[in-house]
């Protein structure tokens, strides 16, 4: 109930945080679940395969690995990110991470109706896109919390702001 309470009067700072917090995983969320179909998709229309299922099921497949490139620089980017923010400040951190998302994400519809006959030029470019966004993945579960506590002046317990935070990712 605490929560709800404090959805409804966050202190001055924090209601921007949390908006760019929910909207980040509002707008990221759907490409983690249509990731294996979206390459399933250009696989069996783009691909030369006879059968469509073999096409689809094999661009599934290679959407697994792109998910699992994704974790990997997530888990390598969480290595150097508190460097990153040292050097220029954790709003510029999640701002440039931002901006770079939203272009990776543009990229993802425009590249198929650029690159129409080369299958492979067209997953190779996924796969990087896939990696950049595993960088901003690890920003984005991370920055906003430590904002919160810099940005945020408030008599409200710690705990009870983080976990408002941490509600508009859900």
């Amino acid at each position: 109930m605490q929560i709800i309470t404090a959805l409804f009067h966050m202190p001055k700072g924090m209601p921007s945080i949390v908006s760019v917090f929910f909207l980040s995983w509002a707008g990221l969320a759907p490409f983690m679940v249509l990731l294996t179909g979206y390459l399933g998709h250009l696989v069996s229309v783009q691909g030369s395969f006879e059968i469509s299922n073999v096409g689809y099921n094999h661009g599934v497949q290679l959407g697994m690995y792109a998910m699992a490139l994704l974790s990997i620089t997530q888990w390598l980017s969480s290595l150097v990110l508190s460097n990153i923010i040292a050097w220029i400040g954790p709003s510029m951190t999640y701002s440039i991470l931002q901006s770079l998302s939203t272009v990776c994400i543009g990229m993802f519809a425009v590249l198929p109706l650029v690159i129409h006959h080369n299958l492979s030029l067209l997953l190779a470019l996924v796969f990087v896109l896939c990696g950049v966004l595993g960088v901003f993945y690890s920003a984005m579960n991370s920055i906003p919390f430590a904002l919160i506590p810099r940005d945020v002046d408030s008599n409200v317990k710690p705990g009870l702001l983080l976990a408002t935070l941490n509600s508009g990712s859900v």
